[in-house]
Order: structure tokens, then C-alpha cells, then sequence
């Protein structure tokens, strides 16, 4: 389908999401494997690894923006609440339930939402699915049902086999989870032909689906961060995303800057930490990440400060441009705050982190600020007699949400300089310093 025949209020609300992740939510996004994507009017089912709740789908409704996408996320996130439940079906999203998660009587909805998601496919749509049924709490990739694949036999079959469906890896990468102003990737593989496996699901159904299923899911592992030893997942996230992560990608001849080389060296970083022929080196090295990483948390000092020691008439300096700006940040309060403490609210409630960017940018994009803008011009309207005025202010909300996302991170700032500095007046900063330097020392060994 074109982009010009999509519904209009659709394309708004496509291009309000884009904005406010591409370049408000998100400081970057990354795209690879663009040339693998087949044109719009060829059957494609999107097979995904899940991250991070809603901001997946987001990552492929924002860079696949010549064709509508057709998604089947878990059913339960439609029980949240029912604004988020309207709004993911209006975007096109259906719900899909699992035995273990939602009981026998929720399965029954599944009929509904796979016949539905089956026709379209069939017609030359797209559909994406995650197969592992629940997003990830982290950098792993869990078991896949194969109910998906349902879906597409499905299609097929709905064609008489006449039509090649496509079964297409993907990958959602993400430099942090939480927060604002991270960078996203997008990869996208080389697309499985089903046609390949007709003949096969005609005579053994079962062992079709099962060859299909472990080929996608070694597909989509070889395009993720896979961190198979999850007892030592904290000292290996420690190691990948500081500063010895970094020099590792740079013995590898990767940009560390650049997302998605940092992922290829955390690959191949990760490889080899789990790998059984380097079992003791692996256990000497995470052990002493372990330690830093305990120091470091009783301190409050985050590893970034280890790298640069802070100057103290710098932290200063900090301190009082945070002051001098704080009018402005005080203005900036509206609608910044309300936009990120309301959103906060809801993901607190569902006691899941990865739903934090979930409502952050569904409620904002879709309600709150829409909302915001319509209460601001009833007020700065009649107060200053200008139209103009108050319709600058609302086109403003961008800026002054980000102004006030980076005071706030300046502040965050100074507090971490503050308890370094008086870290290092109590001798704790020497002698995580002597343990850094030893933790570098053994990852010029990789």
C-alpha cells in the first residue's frame, strides 16, 4: 500500500511517533539491513526479538514507513488499560495469548487475531511478530513458539500455495533501556522463502515448523546481543558498556560510537567471555568486574566518573550554571514534568522497567501533550491577547522538554561529582582505581 493512501489521521499519528522518538526520545537511530526488506505488496511476516515492550514496535512502524504493519504483541499489555488497549489496536496491533501466561480461555482470542493477521499476510501485507511471547528484562533472546508460523502456513494455504510468504529476522538493539536521549538499532536479516518448505508441510506439518522455527531463531540470535550466562549478566553488561568495553571494539578495529559496530564487538566480546575454552580468564575477569562494580554501587559514583577524574572547580562551575539556569529550567517545568511523572505512574503499576518507555511515549505523543497544547492556548491566549504567541509556546514543547531533560541530567551530574569527590576525600576512589587497572590489564588479554 502507498503512504499516500493510508489514512490521513494514520500518517499524522506515524509522523507525531517518528518525530518524538527519532529525535526527541531517541538522540539516534540506527537502520542496517535495509536491502533485505522486500517492497510493500510482498507477503512478509517480521520475526523479532523483544527488548523492550512497545518501543520495539515502535522501531518498526518508524523505519518501515511505506506500508501499514500488522503486529501481534502479548495479550496480557491490552489489559493495562484501555486507552493503551484502543490505541494498539488502532495502530494495528493484535493481541496474541499463551497458554502458561493467560490461561485456556484467553487462548480462544488467538482464532480471531491469526485468522485476521493470516488474510492480511495472504493479500501481500506485513505482519511482525515476537515469538518469545514476553519482551526480555535484558540482552537475551528467549525460547520461540512456533505459533507464528501458524500464520504464515496460514497465508499460504489461504493461496492455494501459489504465493511465497516471507519470514523475515529482525533484530531490536538498544544502547539503554531506561530514560531519554539513547540511541536505538534496527537490523533486519535475510528473509526465509517458505515456498522452500510447502511440500514438506504438506506430508509432516509439525517437522516443517520445527526446521522454520530454529532456522529463525538462530537468525535472529546472530543479529542480537545474546547473553546466555544470565547468573553473571551484571558484570558482563558492566564490562561491554564502560570504558573496557569500548577499548575492546577499538582493538577490533570498531567505532564504539557508532551503535552498531559497538554491538558487533559486544558480540564477539560476549562470544568469548562464554566460551568454555576460556572459562578460568572469564572467571577471573568478570569476578573483578563484580568487585568494582560493588565498590562502585556503595559509593553512588556510576564508572563514567573513573574514566576522567573530576576537577572540583569544574564541579563547581557545574553547580552554578545548573543555578544560573534554573529560571529557565522552572519554565520548562510546563509540560516537561507532568509529561515524564504521569507516564511514570502507569509504568509503575505494571512493576515491569520496560514498560517505562511504553507509556512515556504513547501517552505523551498521543494524549498528554496534544492535551497540553489545547490547555496552554486556552490560557496564554486570553492572558497576552496573542494567538501567535501562545501557538509559539506549544510549538516549543520539543525544545523545552528537552532543555529540561538535559538540566535534569546536569544535575544527576553534580551529584555524581559531589559523591565522587567526597569518595576520594574517604580513600575509596584509589582503591577502585588500583581494581580498574587491573580489570584493564586482563581485557588487553581478549
Amino acid at each position: 500500500m502507498a503512504n499516500n493512501r493510508f489514512p490521513l489521521l494514520f500518517r499524522i499519528a506515524r509522523a507525531r511517533l517518528a518525530f518524538w522518538t527519532d529525535r526527541i526520545y531517541y538522540r539516534r537511530t540506527w537502520v542496517t539491513g535495509r536491502e533485505n526488506v522486500s517492497p510493500p505488496g510482498t507477503s512478509v511476516l517480521l520475526v523479532s526479538n523483544h527488548q523492550h515492550a512497545l518501543n520495539d514496535a515502535l522501531c518498526v512502524v518508524t523505519t518501515l514507513r511505506d506500508r501499514k504493519v500488522t503486529f501481534l504483541a502479548r495479550g496480557d499489555v491490552f489489559s493495562l488499560n484501555p486507552l493503551l488497549a484502543r490505541f494498539l489496536r488502532w495502530i494495528g496491533i493484535l493481541p496474541a495469548f499463551r497458554l502458561k501466561m493467560d490461561g485456556v480461555a484467553a487462548m480462544q482470542g488467538n482464532y480471531a487475531s491469526f485468522g485476521e493477521a493470516a488474510e492480511r499476510l495472504a493479500e501481500g501485507g506485513t505482519v511482525a511478530i515476537f515469538p518469545e511471547g514476553k519482551h526480555q528484562e535484558g540482552h537475551w533472546l528467549g525460547e520461540f513458539s512456533p505459533g507464528y508460523l501458524r500464520i504464515a502456513f496460514g497465508a499460504a494455504e489461504a493461496t492455494g500455495f501459489s504465493r511465497d510468504i516471507l519470514v523475515q529476522p529482525i533484530c531490536n538493539h538498544y544502547s539503554e533501556y531506561g530514560g531519554m536521549r539513547h540511541e536505538r538499532l534496527v537490523r533486519y536479516g535475510e528473509p526465509v522463502s517458505l515456498a522452500a518448505y510447502y511440500e514438506l508441510y504438506k506430508t509432516h506439518p509439525a517437522e516443517a515448523k520445527r526446521e522454520i522455527n530454529a532456522l529463525l531463531h538462530s537468525r535472529v540470535e546472530a543479529l542480537m546481543l545474546d547473553v546466555k550466562d544470565q547468573d553473571r549478566y551484571a558484570e558482563t553488561e558492566f564490562v561491554r558498556k564502560t570504558v573496557f568495553g569500548r577499548e575492546f571494539a577499538r582493538r577490533l578495529g570498531k567505532d564504539p560510537d557508532r551503535l552498531p559496530e559497538k554491538l558487533e564487538a559486544d558480540q564477539e566480546l560476549v562470544r568469548r567471555l562464554e566460551d568454555p575454552a576460556a572459562a578460568a580468564q572469564a572467571d577471573e575477569t568478570l569476578s573483578l568486574a563484580r568487585k568494582i562494580l560493588r565498590a562502585e554501587r556503595r559509593m553512588n559514583v556510576p564508572d563514567r566518573m573513573f574514566d576522567h577524574q573530576p576537577r572540583r572547580r569544574w564541579t563547581t562551575l557545574l553547580g552554578l550554571g545548573l543555578l544560573l539556569t534554573l529560571p529557565l529550567a522552572l519554565f520548562c517545568v510546563w509540560p516537561a514534568i507532568p509529561g515524564w511523572f504521569i507516564p511514570k505512574y502507569f509504568s509503575d503499576q505494571t512493576r515491569g522497567r520496560m514498560f517505562q518507555g511504553t507509556f512515556l511515549i504513547a501517552l505523551n505523543v498521543l494524549l498528554l501533550f496534544p492535551l497540553a497544547g489545547l490547555l496552554t492556548i486556552a490560557v496564554v491566549w486570553p492572558l497576552t491577547g496573542c494567538l501567535l504567541l501562545a501557538l509559539a509556546y506549544v510549538a516549543a514543547f520539543p525544545l523545552l522538554v528537552l532543555f529540561e531533560w538535559y538540566w535534569c541530567a546536569g544535575m544527576g551530574l553534580l551529584q555524581d561529582r559531589i559523591c565522587y569527590h567526597l569518595a576520594d576525600d574517604l580513600g575509596f576512589v584509589r582503591r577502585v582505581a588500583a581494581m580498574r587497572e587491573s580489570l584493564s590489564a586482563l581485557m588487553e588479554k581478549w
